[in-house]
């Protein structure tokens, strides 16, 4: 049943204030809902719920908080003085009055939103407008500077074309001088009529020879009394070479084609160094000089960034395989990543190489090569692991008996051992219900190593089954606390089993904590707590993408125990 909260009011001509006491609630979770004639604000386990006396103006109305108060100002639909706040009437009265406030604003948001909708409609359409207005300006003023630059084309070509014709016409003008007069041309003509034909047609090649030879007279005298600009010298030939892109396969360069002419390249790069048809000087220092890949590979690693160091040392020890250092490089980079698997390769690879040297920076590499395997399986956290770790580390302190910190380590890891070996006895004796003898077993584990994260959760359930919830939730907290301070492997050698963020394993172990100590707080009622715990475990098996109906299902029944609590 909800609880009317305490309010108070004051009125001016213009407005209503209204005041309502919010100390010590928050004020993110209010929901305040009103139309002219209700006001309804909603906070759990509070409800305000009044139907006011006269219609407000409910759009300009606004809420506020202020020291430690919520006060609303609603403004007045008309002027005027109410002298109190509540509509009077029967219940009837109240309600058709409700409901017809709850239509007017019904009404009215229909209508602001059919008006917004047809101003957006507007104002799309003249955006519309004004952006063809732009356009048909700008394709006019491209118009307008095409018709210029066609009208000044077309004077240019006129005038040139003027000139030549000028030119041309003074050139070929007739000499009047030469030209016989009509007298002349009446006494030469009839005595031309009375030669034969044959005589008539060696007068006119005889004219028409001398005609040509005028006018190659004529044309030569031009030509010299002109003065003609000297034309320059030939110039001089040059010979240029071009060489083209240095190509590692024949066939041309393709934009279709890099993609997978770079995947071939970096899954075969080693294979094709060594073929004879590959051409070495197409490649840069980047991609052919090994102590060159293993320094960048170097200066990732001390940036904290292993993929990128991993790809150098790759290439350096691809491009030679006499670049050990950088195999010895590589594992590191696979144990600050957690791929313990690949670290331990590389180590094995590391030491069958060194078998040829006997040098003393060898053996210093041999030494460190041992303590980084030895870590790596010392990290995997199983029998057959800790028994290699003891015998890596035993091998590096062969190598050099003055470094007191091998020693160290062999005992943790020693230590390691036995607890996990404790850890599986527990596990077989609390799985054949003999929980007293578990509990032992597990402490003893605990106490060998106290970091030992498993036995922490696993001793959480046996205290569990004992009815001990108390002590269930202790354990489940240390776990948790182990787990969230435990990070990856940094620039330290760890001997410990590291769970990397991520991992399945640590996830799977998160979970299982996570639901028992929520188990544990609804033995004792607190179902907040045990809501907490089972609601981060579905999160994280969501983003895993799991699905578990046993967590899903305690959420529901822990919130339907919630709302029948309150």
């Amino acid at each position: 049943m909800p609880l009317s909260p305490r309010y108070s009011w004051k009125e001016t001509c213009d407005c209503i204030i209204v005041t309502v006491p919010w100390s010590g609630k928050s004020i993110k979770k209010v929901d305040i809902y009103q139309t002219d004639q209700i006001l309804k604000i909603s906070h759990t386990p509070f409800l305000l719920d009044l139907t006011l006396f006269k219609p407000v103006d409910y759009v300009c109305c606004n809420a506020f908080h202020k020291h430690h108060d919520l006060i609303l100002n609603l403004k007045k639909a008309k002027v005027g003085l109410w002298g109190k706040l509540i509509f009077d009437g029967n219940k009837e009265a109240i309600t058709s009055c409700r409901q017809a406030s709850i239509r007017r604003k019904e009404e009215d948001i229909k209508l602001r939103t059919e008006k917004a909708r047809s101003n957006k409609v507007d104002e799309e359409r003249t955006a519309l407008k004004k952006q063809m207005e732009i356009e048909e300006k700008e394709r006019q003023h491209i118009e307008n500077l095409k018709a210029e630059e066609k009208k000044t084309a077309e004077d240019e070509m006129y005038e040139s074309v003027a000139k030549f014709d000028t030119r041309i016409s003074s050139s070929t003008q007739p000499d009047i001088q030469n030209i016989p007069s009509d007298r002349e041309v009446s006494e030469v003509i009839p005595v031309i009529d009375t030669f034969t034909s044959l005589e008539k047609e060696n007068i006119r090649n005889k004219r028409n020879s001398n005609t040509q030879s005028k006018k190659l007279e004529r044309n030569e005298h031009d030509v010299k009394g002109k003065n003609l600009p000297k034309m320059p010298n030939p110039r001089q030939t040059i010979r240029l070479t071009f060489k083209h892109t240095p190509r590692i396969f024949k066939t041309p360069v393709r934009e279709s084609a890099l993609k997978q002419e770079e995947d071939f390249i970096a899954k075969n790069g080693p294979l094709m160094r060594t073929s004879c048809h590959f051409n070495v000087d197409s490649l840069d220092i980047s991609e052919n000089d090994p102590f060159w890949l293993k320094k960048k590979g170097d200066i990732f690693l001390k940036g904290g960034d292993y993929l990128s160091a991993i790809n150098a040392y790759t290439a350096s020890f691809d491009t030679s395989n006499e670049s050990i250092e950088a195999l010895a490089e590589r594992s590191l980079c696979y144990l600050h990543l957690g791929n313990l698997s690949k670290c331990i390769c590389d180590c094995e690879k590391v030491l069958q190489l060194m078998d040829k040297k006997h040098e003393l920076e060898s053996r210093n590499i041999c030494k460190y090569i041992h303590i980084r395997m030895g870590c790596a399986y010392c990290q995997k956290g199983n029998l057959d692991s800790f028994e290699a770790s003891i015998s890596s580390l035993y091998k590096a302190f062969a190598i050099d008996d003055s470094d007191k910190s091998i020693l160290d380590n062999i005992e943790k890891v020693k230590r390691l051992q036995l607890a996990y070996k404790y850890k599986q006895d527990a596990d077989i004796a609390f799985k054949q219900e003999n929980v007293v003898r578990a509990l032992d077993l597990y402490n003893k584990s605990i106490s060998t190593d106290e970091t030992f994260v498993c036995a922490h959760s696993n001793v959480a359930a046996a205290y569990f089954t004992k009815g001990h919830f108390d002590d269930s939730i202790k354990s489940c907290n240390l776990a948790l606390e182990y787990l969230r301070n435990q990070k990856s492997p940094a620039n330290v050698l760890k001997f410990e089993v590291v769970m990397l963020r991520g991992s399945k394993e640590r996830l799977k172990l998160e979970i299982v904590t996570l639901s028992r100590r929520g188990a544990a707080y609804l033995e004792k009622s607190n179902l907040d707590s045990a809501l907490s715990d089972l609601v981060e475990a579905s999160k994280i098996l969501q983003q895993e993408n799991i699905q578990d109906e046993g967590i899903e299902g305690d959420i529901c029944a822990i919130k339907e125990m919630l709302k029948l609590k309150e």
